[in-house]
């Protein structure tokens, strides 16, 4: 199999997953949002924070450079395993100690058992996060998948039968508790792999020294990619908390479901070719154009139906967050172009830069986010738009400097998908207008999706076709003529 068509291969399975998890979640979600109160969903939005930064642990750090380097040995995997459990048990003993302090800053006193059962994740990952970087080393993400499925759908039952019987935020407590259980239990089963009794103090360093500035870098990205919600709880009420990670969240669907699994695919196979920055560009500028041409339209059209689509999802009482939403829905937009030059610092193995960039844009942050809490919740939504902008510019200056990629050149080949989109928003705008202001009936908000996207995607998809997009022509020959039942022309 060759490197693209492993790249593609490894996009499906991960794509799919992703796909699956947020069918699964949106229905858990839909049934949690009757079930219980937006400051219920706010109190767990709050705390979030203390569980992302276990996920660092998962993903980031000294794993990140087990999968950069060639033919690790199992020395090489032992030692960070143990680095990592290490690091885990540290971390879940800070915080069980802090946990009073963490209530009293929110004003909630909840929140102290709250915060010592949730961040027993934290444990967790620590214990599978070496298991699982193998498998994406090796590019299984097939049995990735197979792992993701019953831990989805078991966590997902338990946390409505939790909610129905009136547990209220300790249902998604004992939810996200026991859905990374069982995928850690899984993971060990399907990996094939445990730790021997050796940890070899010359790889701790070497890893380490790639490492720790990433770990550093990420832990910091996590805390800011929840300041929001730490800001929001602090100075706002639970409920709005609840409105904004629930905004949040709907975003991250399809940006997590297709550049998330793209930029965990793409980098190892990415890294072979660290030292031949031509055919590196190459590679990545169809990447990023594929990555955009599918979210730049889904996330358009989900602020054009944003109304219509929480009335249904949700229910009316979480209307408020529809605003939220839209602003988020653009944030979204240019931070998967960040994500991916951020990538590029890693594949080229500049972790250095990469954690300079993460420091410079946490002191914008850190500023901006203090300068807009007296303006409310909407100056800090609108700040975190601009900071969104800002990033876009300085990150690909940054990082297309490695590929001889510049800014200019990024904007040059990214705006046409925008462009397009713009134009098939206006039109389904235009329908969706006509349509609040008639009478539907009983299926009033249905009808409304239904007709305002097949009104996005066609126009979207005619004037792509009209003029010649690069990415559908790229698409066609990536995707589509690689699946066995279809074979389209050129």
């Amino acid at each position: 199999m060759s490197r693209i068509d492993k790249i593609v291969s490894g996009f499906a399975w991960s794509f799919g997953v992703q796909v699956f998890q947020a069918v699964i979640n949106l229905v858990v979600s839909i049934i949690l949002a009757r079930l219980m109160l937006p400051a219920e969903f706010g109190l767990i939005g709050m705390i979030s924070i203390f569980v992302a930064v276990g996920e660092v642990l998962l993903n980031g750090g000294m794993t990140t450079s087990l999968i950069r380097t060639e033919n690790p040995d199992d020395e090489d995997w032992s030692t960070v395993f143990y680095m990592n459990l290490g690091a885990s048990i540290i971390i879940y003993g800070v915080l069980f100690v802090s946990a009073p302090l963490i209530s009293d800053f929110f004003h909630q006193k909840i929140l102290t058992p709250v915060v010592r059962v949730y961040t027993l994740c934290i444990l967790i990952y620590g214990f599978s996060a070496i298991q699982s970087t193998k498998m994406v080393k090796e590019m299984k993400f097939k049995d990735i998948t197979m792992c993701h499925i019953p831990s989805l759908i078991c966590s997902g039952i338990l946390g409505i039968v939790l909610a129905y019987l009136g547990c209220g935020v300790w249902s998604l407590v004992y939810m996200h508790l026991s859905r990374a259980l069982i995928f850690a239990l899984l993971m060990w089963v399907k990996a094939g792999w445990s730790p021997t009794l050796v940890f070899n103090k010359v790889k701790l360093r070497l890893h380490f020294g790639f490492g720790y500035k990433l770990l550093l870098s990420s832990i910091l990205d996590k805390v800011y990619q929840n300041v929001y919600n730490i800001v929001i709880g602090r100075f706002f009420s639970p409920t709005q908390v609840g409105y904004y990670t629930r905004a949040f969240t709907l975003v991250q669907v399809p940006v997590q479901g297709v550049s998330d699994p793209m930029v965990a695919v793409t980098y190892p196979a990415l890294s072979t070719m660290q030292n031949d920055n031509a055919r590196l560009l190459v590679s990545y500028k169809k990447l990023i154009q594929q990555t955009l041409f599918i979210i730049v339209p889904v996330l358009t059209m989900l602020m054009i139906t944003a109304e219509p689509l929480f009335r249904v999802l949700l229910t009316d009482k979480w209307l408020p967050a529809v605003p939220y939403f839209r602003i988020l829905c653009v944030a979204g937009m240019l931070n998967t172009v960040n994500a991916y030059n951020l990538n590029i610092l890693l594949v080229k193995g500049r972790s250095d830069l990469y954690l300079k960039l993460s420091f410079i844009e946490k002191i914008v942050i850190t500023i901006g986010v203090f300068s807009a809490i007296p303006f409310g919740i909407y100056g800090l939504l609108y700040f975190q738009l601009a900071s969104a902008v800002a990033m876009f510019l300085f990150n690909t200056g940054v990082g297309g400097r490695l590929i001889d990629y510049s800014s200019r050149d990024q904007a040059r080949d990214f705006y046409p998908v925008f462009l397009v989109a713009l134009l098939a928003a206006a039109g389904a705008c235009l329908l969706n207008y006509y349509l609040s202001h008639v009478s539907l009936g009983r299926w009033e908000d249905f009808i409304r999706i239904l007709l305002v996207g097949t009104c996005f995607a066609t126009c979207f998809l005619a004037i792509g076709i009209v003029s010649k997009m690069q990415e559908i022509t790229d698409f066609k020959e990536l995707i589509l003529n690689r699946i066995p039942w279809i074979r389209i022309p050129k």
